[in-house]
């Protein structure tokens, strides 16, 4: 758990300073930081729940795209704009955690 949290904290720093057109907006970085959030923790409590990388990895992606889908539906009642690039964006941010969790966890570590 703490390597996924000092990851974690790598990959905000590494996404503040990307170049790529969507993330040069400060709310799509937000987003995608919330996605990585939520992917990090959705990760964590799939894996130690099932001790599958491949349920831990649906459930990171599932947790931020709910985590997504939940904050542009208040944008949506708030604002009366649901942003899917919004919604992408906070999807996205559970990629980084699935490939560095799946690195550090290694074949070894999979029982199921």
């Amino acid at each position: 758990m703490k390597k996924l949290i000092t990851i974690l904290f790598i990959f905000i720093a590494l996404v503040s300073f990307a170049q790529k057109p969507m993330y040069k907006q400060f709310d799509k970085q937000m987003h995608f930081s919330a996605g990585l959030v939520a992917g990090t923790l959705g990760y964590a409590a799939g894996y130690n729940l099932t001790h599958s990388k491949f349920k831990a990895t649906l459930i990171s992606v599932g947790t931020s795209f709910l985590i997504g889908t939940l904050k542009e539906t208040y944008d949506y009642f708030d604002y009366g704009k649901f942003d899917k690039k919004d919604l992408f964006a906070t999807t996205l941010g559970s990629v980084p955690v699935i490939f560095t969790a799946t690195i550090i966890i290694g074949k070894k570590h999979d029982k199921r």
